[in-house]
Formats: structure tokens, sequence, C-alpha cells
């Protein structure tokens, strides 16, 4: 850089002005050294990942969907098994009761047969003595 006594304006030398010059030439063919070939290759990558990307998109959708229905699946499951539970819990209580019903059942039954086998005794002892009875 020249500065010049009395000027306030600062130059730039042609050298540097020479290597920005060839930076920009060889920045500047960039796209045209690629060759048609590996372009195209590249476009066809491109749109390739862009179908392969929406595929993806709308199989999130539908596992977010599925996920979503499972989910309600599993709360209503869930819901029917406490129903289920209590249903079957108060089945078991009546089932208990009928037995316990079934065991005082039976054993009224037994002193009622013992009751009436008592009676028929009883009765043919009496019969016995009024046949003896008369027969005198």
């Amino acid at each position: 850089m020249v500065v010049r006594p009395g000027k306030t304006r600062r130059r730039v030398s042609h050298p540097i002005w020479v290597g920005y010059g060839a930076l920009c030439l060889a920045v500047l063919p960039g796209c045209r050294s690629v060759s048609g070939e590996k372009f195209d290759n590249c476009r066809r990558m491109n749109d390739t990942l862009r179908i392969e990307n929406a595929r993806l998109r709308d199989q999130t959708v539908a596992l977010n969907t599925q996920n979503q229905d499972l989910s309600e699946r599993a709360v209503n499951d869930g819901r029917r098994l406490r129903s289920q539970e209590k249903a079957i819990a108060q089945l078991e209580r009546s089932v208990h009761a009928y037995q316990e019903e079934r065991d005082e059942l039976e054993v009224a039954l037994k002193e009622l047969r013992a009751a009436v086998s008592e009676t028929k005794a009883s009765d043919a002892r009496l019969s016995g003595r009024d046949d003896a009875a008369e027969s005198r």
C-alpha cells in the first residue's frame, strides 16, 4: 500500500487486485467444472431422497396413528378388565353364599330325615303296642 503525503485516500497495490481476480476466476467455473453425468446423477439422487423422505413422513404419520389407536385400546382393555374383575368377585361371593345356603339346607334335611325316622319308629312302636293290646 502506498500512501502519499497530503492525500488521505488509500490505494491498493496491483498485486492484491491480481490475487483477488485470480481467486474469483478459480471459483466462478464451479458448477461448469462438474460433468453433466455427475450433475444428472446428483439430481436423480436428490429426487430419490425427496421421495424417500416423503415416504418416511407418511410412514411416521401412519405409525403415530397406529400408536394412538393401540393406546386407546389399551385404556379400554384396562377398563374392561377392571369391570370383569368386579363381576368375577361378585360371582365368587354369590357362589360362596349359595354353597353356605346349600350346606345349611343339607343339615336341615338331615335333621328332618332324622325327625321323620324317629316319628316313624315312634308310630311303629305305638302301633305295635296298640296291636298287642287289641290282640289280648
